[in-house]
């Protein structure tokens, strides 16, 4: 988080590039090694510990709410914003019903990322759980703490960084 606190963002335009190139990009390559490992993991474990497939459902929810999630962001949010600086930096009246669709789909955002926040806490407390002894899972568990950290970094740059740019 320390790399997150501590960037110069000058612009709406630097934020959505590194949102985008750093969590948006790496998220959607991340998904399908997830869903390789987890395959393997069933196939090896799904009798033994059938909680696993629990695991992969949560994880298959997650994925897909959270691919429509970012992008909505990169078709909506991000360029309804990058209209809203526009309008602010030549300092003239944002129009009514821009700021309103912003306003409505911000608030949809954030309780989209609460939902994820529970997603993967719940995710990660019923896979820890799971507890076998083996190298990928042991991998898969890394991977997942990554992911999890991944996700409260860009979390915390669209309400903190977002909120300071656009107020």
């Amino acid at each position: 988080m320390n790399f997150v606190k501590n960037l110069q963002i000058n612009s709406i335009e630097d934020l959505f590039e590194i949102i985008i190139r750093n969590y948006h990009y790496k998220s959607r390559e991340i998904f399908p090694l997830f869903e390789t490992k987890l395959k393997k993991l069933i196939s090896k474990y799904a009798k033994e510990k059938p909680n696993i497939l629990l695991v992969k459902e949560l994880f298959s929810q997650f994925k897909s709410e959270f691919l429509h999630h970012i992008e909505m962001e990169e078709t909506k949010l991000f360029p309804d914003l990058l209209e809203i600086d526009l309008y602010l930096s030549k300092k003239k009246d944002v129009p009514k019903n821009l700021f309103f669709e912003y306003s409505s789909f911000s608030n949809v955002q954030k309780n989209e990322h609460k939902d994820f926040e529970h997603y993967l806490s719940s995710l990660f407390d019923i896979y820890e759980k799971l507890r076998i002894k083996d190298s990928l899972y042991d991998e898969f568990y890394k991977d997942l703490k990554f992911f999890i950290d991944m996700n409260e970094e860009h979390i915390y740059l669209e309400d903190v960084y977002l909120n300071k740019i656009i107020n």
